[in-house]
């Protein structure tokens, strides 16, 4: 399995001085009902934040999806421990969008967790955090990128399979962020799940060479891996779980 990472803005150099990155300020015009209803459609989906310290743990990085009938889910991995799931609701108001977190998966709170975002393009921002939209991969992409593989298999692949984990040649992962720290994480794009809303992976890679991988199956439940991983003089990175 080959791992790319693509460069990022350094957000966690900023953050870790204590810098906070704001946008200008834009006047805000409420949009006719039919353009509102556009906008939160293309609002909706799963995001994932860039990666932040943590005060119990190396670092956290959160997977948030805006589903379509206004529910939220957030899961946040704080690295080296089990993931936590929040659900709630979220809106769309005046080019903002406002997620409300009311449980988890051990109580409903007491006080609802409110966190307002600006749109800005692909990316939802608050003066805290930062969050990446994922493209979605459908099941007719994963027939068509089976059949591509399958063709040109005898051709040879940029794809390595990792030991002990078979890995399909459209789950190719992306990197989000390398943390000053000196691991790095990887997110996959959202695939179709069999009996939940879509599949993300993530993936930590440490120092030492363990590493960590959740997968988070939208709507549903979390599974979190730990393996080693090496690398090779191409730069091809094998993990092993």
């Amino acid at each position: 399995m080959r791992l790319k990472q693509i460069l990022t803005i350094g957000f966690i150099a900023l953050l870790l001085a204590g810098i906070v990155l704001t946008a200008a300020p834009v006047t805000a015009l409420a949009a006719p009902p039919a353009v509102a209803a556009a906008q939160a459609e293309d609002v909706s989906g799963t995001y994932v934040s860039n990666v932040y310290p943590a005060a119990s743990a190396s670092g956290l990085v959160m997977l948030m999806s805006l589903y379509p009938n206004n529910n939220a889910e957030v899961v946040s991995f704080y690295f080296s421990n089990p993931p936590v799931t929040e659900r709630g609701k979220w809106e769309m108001a005046d080019g903002k969008v406002t997620v409300t977190l009311t449980e988890n998966d051990d109580r409903t709170y007491d006080q609802p967790s409110i966190e307002t975002f600006d749109v800005q393009g692909d990316m939802l921002v608050t003066g805290s955090f930062t969050f990446h939209k994922l493209d979605t991969v459908t099941p007719e992409q994963m027939d068509a990128a089976g059949a591509s593989s399958d063709s040109g298999s005898d051709t040879g692949s940029d794809t390595n399979v990792a030991a002990g984990e078979e890995m399909t040649g459209t789950q190719e992962m992306t990197g989000t962020q390398e943390m000053t720290g000196g691991y790095q994480v990887f997110v996959t794009a959202v695939y179709p799940a069999a009996d939940a809303s879509g599949m993300v992976t993530l993936m930590a890679l440490y120092p030492n060479m363990n590493m960590e991988q959740l997968t988070v199956y939208l709507g549903k439940a979390s599974i979190l891996e730990v393996g080693t991983w090496s690398e090779d003089e191409e730069g091809a990175v094998e993990v092993s779980i």
